[in-house]
């Protein structure tokens, strides 16, 4: 088997290159053809700086999942699923378009469970962050049958936004760097509660509105978000607080958010 076709020979849209356009009816692949062909589905129309996820982005996702739970049902079961995240030129999060592939990938096997409880365990998800494309975007890829999936090697392109950032003396850290630090010494959360999807999405249109209605670097929003879900997930509210003091924030900056954090923490969730 192979991978989900869906009309043209095209891989991964690069920066430049023409916008892929999603068909109508997918068609199994020959296995032994490169990796030279579009996504199976396209999800665009992202908020600039922003990885959540719209109804309409949603809606395309639930097709998606039924697509997969479907193909269970005859001989080309899915059983390998490649998200992609891409930003765009105008944007410096590095971490962003692998915010995009994890969000989608969660949206998926939350759409998957309704379907067919226990399919998402039973597929092996590969997400991954190419960097700069001509728009921002995540590209899902399906692939059937036992044989492993070809991945290409990952090669990131930055984009010219987050090229161009500020240069920082050797020695120095910048509070992006910093934040990545601490992110990166954290020992394994042991989670006393399973946070949705929906909760992760609210909480992150609240952290973006509160950072835009402060002014808060765009380079910084990323990683302010990380740390915050890293506290929520540990229920260390010490820890978001060296998040937002490694930011190098204002006082009422961290007062902000760290409020909005704790109100949509606090908010049941339906």
């Amino acid at each position: 088997m192979g991978y989900i076709n869906i009309g043209r020979e095209f891989f991964a849209p690069r920066f430049g290159e023409p916008q892929p356009q999603p068909a109508q009816r997918p068609a199994l692949l020959d296995p032994g053809l490169q990796l030279r062909m579009p996504p199976f589905e396209t999800i665009m129309g992202y908020r600039p700086g922003n990885a959540t996820l719209s109804g309409p982005m949603l809606e395309r996702i639930k097709r998606v999942a039924e697509f997969v739970a479907n193909s269970w049902r005859g001989a080309g079961a899915i059983t390998q699923i490649r998200v992609t995240g891409y930003i765009d030129p105008r944007e410096s999060q590095a971490d962003l378009g692998r915010q995009r592939a994890d969000y989608v990938r969660n949206a998926l096997i939350d759409a998957l469970r309704p379907l067919s409880p226990g399919l998402a365990t039973r597929i092996v998800w590969t997400t991954e962050d190419r960097g700069l494309a001509q728009y921002a975007q995540v590209e899902i890829y399906l692939w059937a049958g036992p044989t492993p999936m070809p991945v290409p090697p990952l090669v990131r392109t930055p984009s010219p936004a987050e090229a161009g950032r500020r240069m920082v003396p050797q020695g120095q850290e910048t509070p992006e760097q910093r934040i990545d630090r601490i992110l990166r010494t954290l020992p394994p959360a042991a989670p006393k509660r399973t946070w949705s999807q929906a909760f992760w999405q609210k909480l992150d249109d609240q952290l973006n509105s509160t950072m835009s209605r402060w002014k808060v670097p765009t380079s910084l929003r990323g990683k302010i978000r990380d740390g915050i879900h890293a506290g929520i997930k540990r229920g260390s509210e010490a820890l978001i607080d060296q998040i937002l003091d490694a930011a190098e924030l204002p006082g009422d900056v961290k007062k902000a958010i760290k409020s909005t954090a704790r109100g949509i923490s606090e908010t049941p969730m339906r």
